[in-house]
């Protein structure tokens, strides 16, 4: 789903998850902590799942790489239509090769 993805973009929360669910991206954050010094995290922004009779699920914390604005390239990234094309494509298994 994310293969040959640089950057795409978010603004949304981030996601825990359990279970056969699996990590495709996610966001380094940096914060500071009480004593000033830098932390850095990586949150989960998107996850898959699939089920063994080839059912295939996609959740994210944001619609924000799916927007108007990101699919004519109106925020930082050029890469949101390659991500939702992506996705599609997996949800639907044309990339199963």
């Amino acid at each position: 789903v994310t293969a040959f993805l640089d950057s795409f973009d978010y603004n949304g929360c981030s996601m825990n998850f359990t279970g056969d669910v699996f990590e495709l991206a996610w966001a380094e954050i940096f914060r500071t902590d009480g004593t000033g010094t830098i932390q850095k995290e990586n949150r989960t922004v998107l996850v898959g799942l699939e089920n063994p009779l080839g059912g295939r699920l996609l959740a994210t914390g944001s619609n924000f790489f799916l927007d108007n604005w990101a699919l004519n390239e109106l925020y930082c990234s050029d890469q949101d239509w390659r991500l939702v094309l992506q996705a599609l494509y997996w949800l639907i298994h044309i990339l199963d090769g």
